[in-house]
């Protein structure tokens, strides 16, 4: 028997306070959600993808750049000194994939992070 309806925005939260898992929902962000992690500067000479990432460490991070396309997979490897309601949310991470601009060249950018901040530096073309 099925006490939970899979359309309740709060069938998770409860399955979770009553010790069950969380339904597993797609590990592709998309529209709204994705746009609060990710912001594009650029100057004469260089592109900025700036990825909100609070929570995570450096190597915490993969990043695979497929032609055009760039995929950002983020999940806590070492969860220990860190909150319980946290371990769940650090642990499932997230993933974001979006296709480059392209005036950038993919090939040798620069990867900085520093507290929680993914800044990564793409040369333009031409």
């Amino acid at each position: 028997m099925n006490f939970f309806n899979d359309d309740d925005p709060f069938e998770n939260v409860v399955r979770e306070f009553l010790g069950g898992k969380a339904r597993r929902e797609n590990s592709f962000t998309s529209g709204e959600e994705e746009e609060r992690h990710i912001d594009l500067i650029e100057n004469s000479e260089y592109v900025y993808i700036i990825f909100d990432l609070p929570g995570y460490n450096e190597e915490d991070i993969d990043i695979n750049i497929r032609g055009d396309i760039i995929d950002i997979h983020v999940s806590s490897k070492n969860i220990s000194g860190i909150q319980e309601y946290l371990h769940h949310k650090l642990k499932e991470g997230i993933s974001l994939s979006k296709k480059l601009p392209k005036f950038i060249n993919p090939k040798g950018y620069k990867k900085s992070f520093k507290n929680g901040i993914l800044e990564l530096k793409f040369m333009k073309n031409g």
